[in-house]
């Protein structure tokens, strides 16, 4: 091995070294946006011989009926990662997108070379494909990808595209065969946006291999080099034409709609989404350079308004760099630049103008344009570099160079470093989303959530009533103020807010559990079980639905319902525990409390009377829940716990002064026991109020 070779391999090593040492914190980090309905609430990919299932059946992509995609490969990639993590372990789900990272940028190196020395042949030429590709794994945009674990459509389908441009560029055989075109078979597969892949390599094929005749860009021998260039990419068109035709048929026969249909608003709504996303393009651009305000959702609203001084920002910006890679191509040596500002605009087409989407602008949509655009900004650098070097000393320009380009990969390291540790839990990532753009209806909402869930309601209220200023119908933010209104015994408010979110949502399953949810614990379970079923008929891969439901027909001893229920939950998840418990349950007609008994008249133990308890407590049977915490008691006096259920049975019964003794005895044995604690000030609570009526 000579010493260049050596040298180039040492920097290889050290640049994969950097990039996995950069996103080290990011393994762990929790599943958020559509993961709860791709991943964690779909049922489908728990069991891996759904895989030929994913490519015939739109359903098996997640749990939510109105956001359903035909994206089989990720799908199937999902449920690959759930059997190696044996579950919903994050670690696996980012160890695979991380994987399929480090191959894209091996294989951005060498598509970059390819471009750089088909423009000039300089010896420096390979040190620029190799920094480029450093800048491009190490930008902290890409980071809002990497972390995001449903994005792997974006991740999967650009390296896809890259792949095929590849193969295309490297091997003749692949060219003669069409094989450079199964890549992007699986990249459609993964994401439709990565249909653009025929202009893109109709863009390289014209540039780089037939060449423009650059003296005059309308003239004939254009036009012929045009039509040579279309030739050539034929092959290409015709199998993305067909396997995108593919999936428009999916979806629209399954779903309803397609990726290419009419937003179904109207044509001025659709105007005004187009109109915004210059600017869009815009912020993507400067975010390059400087990508200190990245958000997970930056809230960007649609222009409504031709006088918006940001929609002419973006549409000037836009016309200044089609201007420059036009230009570019009436000089060879800039040939880089168009090709790179080409694959930004072509590479933003699905999401800017073939489809309105519910975001005008999104950081994960910078995974894909970026490719193009790192070489087009760093090939200037490269030609103003080359252009200056005879001044200067060459070791002395090469020693200034590196410095510069260590300081610049540094920096961007830190700063993906700090966008991993942002996207560690839902807290972290909404607060950071809250922080950069408080009139975020959908972040002030998850924000909320998270604020819920560590018992700060009144908090949380405020920040849904201030995003249903915003988004006043949202189905989401109803549940939400319907969950919250629960938890402060706000009842009947929480009812409406419930019955509301059915209303705006009738074709999800979410409105109906959380209504069910509701229902189950006002002890109302004959209006719960048929909130769950509709809930099943609109999504039947809504897992909390089924186990809800299995649940509540189990207590409520409905025995040829729950034997249905699990064998339906069955044929779409074989060997489900839950599911073949119920079943047996359903078999033999004995609820959880009558199989708790013949095993503790074996087994006696506290612990199982206390789960004894449990399930009378949730049967409303609450003498019941006293014998069996008493009979807990028997066999551990210091059961705290048990003191508690004591308590929350006379609570139940409305005999706040049992209640009460009962807490004390447990805070006495455990004095940090909040939900004691809880429980004892609601029935002094309860006591004082009875005592003040009478």
């Amino acid at each position: 091995m000579d010493k260049k070779k050596l040298v180039f391999f040492a920097l290889s090593v050290v640049l994969l070294a950097a990039t996995i040492v950069t996103y080290s914190n990011h393994f762990k980090n929790d599943f958020h946006f559509d993961d709860s309905h791709t991943i964690n609430n779909n049922i489908y990919i728990r069991d891996i011989g759904n895989i030929p299932r994913f490519f015939t059946d739109l359903k098996t992509f997640g749990s939510m009926p109105d956001n359903l995609g035909y994206r089989p490969i990720v799908t199937a990639s999902t449920a690959i990662d759930y059997k190696l993590g044996g579950g919903l372990n994050p670690f696996y789900f980012h160890l695979s997108m991380f994987i399929v990272f480090l191959l894209q940028g091996i294989i951005m190196f060498f598509v970059f070379l390819k471009i750089f020395d088909k423009t000039i042949k300089h010896q420096w030429n390979a040190l620029l494909a190799f920094f480029v590709t450093a800048v491009y794994m190490l930008h902290p945009g890409n980071a809002e990808t990497i972390n995001y674990i449903s994005a792997r459509s974006d991740s999967f389908s650009t390296f896809f595209v890259v792949l095929g441009l590849f193969l295309y560029m490297y091997s003749r055989i692949c060219r003669k065969f069409w094989i450079y075109t199964i890549p992007v078979i699986l990249g459609v597969l993964s994401k439709q946006s990565a249909a653009m892949f025929p202009l893109l390599l109709f863009v390289y094929v014209y540039l780089f291999e037939v060449k423009p005749d650059k003296n005059n860009l309308l003239g004939k021998n254009n036009f012929i080099a045009l039509w040579k260039s279309f030739v050539r990419v034929l092959p290409a068109l015709l199998v993305t034409f067909g396997v995108s035709a593919l999936v428009e048929i999916m979806v629209s026969k399954q779903a309803g709609t397609g990726f290419l249909d009419t937003p179904p608003d109207s044509s001025l709504k659709y105007l005004s989404y187009v109109i915004t996303q210059p600017y869009a393009l815009f912020t993507y651009f400067g975010s390059f350079f400087i990508p200190n305000n990245l958000s997970s959702d930056p809230g960007m609203e649609v222009f409504s308004t031709w006088k918006n001084l940001n929609l002419w920002i973006g549409l000037v910006f836009v016309a200044v760099m089609l201007f420059i890679a036009i230009a570019g191509i009436r000089k060879e040596t800039y040939r880089p630049v168009s090709f790179g500002i080409l694959w930004f605009f072509i590479c933003s087409i699905p999401t800017s103008v073939l489809a309105e989407l519910t975001q005008p602008a999104n950081s994960h949509r910078l995974f894909y344009v970026y490719v193009g655009l790192a070489p087009a900004v760093l090939w200037v650098l490269y030609l103003f570099v080359l252009k200056i070097a005879p001044v200067f000393k060459e070791r002395n320009l090469v020693r200034a160079l590196i410095a510069i380009c260590l300081i610049l990969l540094v920096a961007e390291s830190g700063a993906t470093w700090q966008r991993n540790k942002v996207w560690r839990s839902e807290e972290s990532l909404w607060g950071d989303i809250v922080q950069k753009n408080p009139e975020n209806p959908r972040a002030l909402m998850n924000y909320g959530l998270t604020l819920m869930a560590k018992g700060n309601y009144s908090d949380a209220e405020y920040n849904y009533r201030k995003a249903l200023k915003f988004w006043p119908n949202w189905l989401y933010l109803h549940i939400n103020m319907g969950i919250v209104k629960e938890a402060t015994g706000a009842n009947a408010e929480a009812e409406q807010w419930l019955l509301n979110a059915i209303r705006l949502g009738q074709r999800s399953p979410e409105g109906y559990y959380y209504y069910a949810r509701f229902l189950r614990n006002q002890k109302r379970n004959d209006q719960a079980v048929a909130n769950l079923k509709t809930a099943l008929q609109v999504s039947p891969a809504h897992l909390e639905s089924r186990y809800m439901l299995m649940d509540l027909l189990a207590q409520m001893e409905i025995w040829d319902d729950l034997q249905a229920t699990a064998q339906e939950t069955l044929k779409i998840l074989p060997g489900d525990a839950n599911a073949l418990a119920y079943l047996e349950m359903a078999k033999n007609k004995k609820g959880s409390a009558e199989r708790a008994e013949e095993e503790l008249k074996s087994n006696p133990t506290p612990e199982g009377y206390l789960n004894l308890s449990l399930i009378y407590y949730n049967r409303s049977e609450f003498e019941k829940c006293i014998q069996a915490c008493n009979d807990a008691l028997k066999l551990k006096p210091d059961y705290a716990e048990a003191y508690n259920n004591i308590c929350s049975a006379y609570n139940a019964m409305k005999k706040w002064d049992e209640g009460m003794r009962a807490c004390e005895k447990a805070l006495k044995l455990k004095p940090d026991y909040e939900l004691a604690k809880n429980n004892l000030a609601w029935a002094t609570s309860e006591r004082n109020k009875l005592k003040k009526s009478n």
